[in-house]
């Protein structure tokens, strides 16, 4: 499948407009460039992937999303009526733990927190 997405694959990051928005309206150029397309949007990709990719890599992180996912599994409970919410949250749990190195643990709803 990678093979054949040729030169700008279209990914669902692409539609998260508000999320690139917000990155544009505060300088963050980076972060915007990476919800968007293009070549922009592939030269920060390509800087990104080296460091997420390689199984090696997976190695070290996989583990955190998988606890994440664990415990995110825990709270689905308590958004059995909003399944989209819940979705967001575990999502973004497991980003976290890759991106930032940190489990913000959104999906707990004893959690005192509103991420979004």
């Amino acid at each position: 499948v990678l093979q054949h997405e040729g030169k700008y694959p279209f990914g669902g990051v692409q539609m998260h407009w508000p999320t690139r928005k917000w990155a544009r309206q505060r300088g963050h150029a980076s972060l915007s460039a990476l919800f968007g397309e293009g070549e922009e949007w592939k030269a920060h990709r390509a800087v990104l992937q080296k460091h997420i990719l390689p199984p090696a890599a997976a190695q070290s992180y996989l583990p955190g999303v998988a606890a994440a996912a664990a415990l995110a599994s825990r709270g689905m409970a308590h958004y059995e009526t909003d399944m989209k919410e819940f979705a967001m949250r575990a999502a973004w749990d497991m980003v976290a733990t890759v991106l930032l190195g940190r489990f913000p643990n959104t999906t707990d709803p004893a959690m005192d927190c509103d991420p979004l």
